[in-house]
């Protein structure tokens, strides 16, 4: 093996081993989130958000003159916009909780379970059950 070759290899050890300890792919979650139960007492768009579409079929790879061409299944598509939510969630008589969220479902008067947690992709929300009338 040559020096630039183990030179290659070391650096692309160092940047996996570097990244595996920076990165988390379980971060999104946080098991010692706190769970309360709420009804939603508000719902407003927030702002909206551009996205772009995924593309939902590969494009056909054709060979042509021993050149693999791609040719796409479909025309593309602009950019979407996406509705954030906030939810004001009342969880007890002193204490309201605003939730962001891109999911349409909820209504005011829904009861629903919020999670707490000091990550910043919370707090979060779910269908509940068993809220005071």
């Amino acid at each position: 093996m040559g020096i630039a070759t183990v030179a290659s290899m070391t650096s692309a050890l160092l940047l996996v081993t570097g990244c595996s300890t920076t990165y988390d792919p379980n971060d999104y979650y946080d098991p010692n989130a706190i769970e309360k139960l709420g009804r939603v007492v508000s719902k407003t768009v927030a702002h909206t958000e551009q996205r772009r579409w995924a593309d939902p079929s590969p494009p056909i790879v054709v060979p042509i003159g021993g050149v693999f061409i791609p040719i796409p299944t479909q025309a593309p598509r602009g950019p979407s916009l996406v509705n954030i939510y906030a939810y004001v969630v009342k969880v007890s008589p002193t204490e309201s909780v605003v939730v962001h969220s891109e999911f349409p479902g909820r209504e005011v008067g829904d009861c629903v379970k919020v999670f707490l947690s000091e990550r910043a992709s919370y707090p979060r929300m779910a269908a509940g059950s068993g809220c005071p009338d």
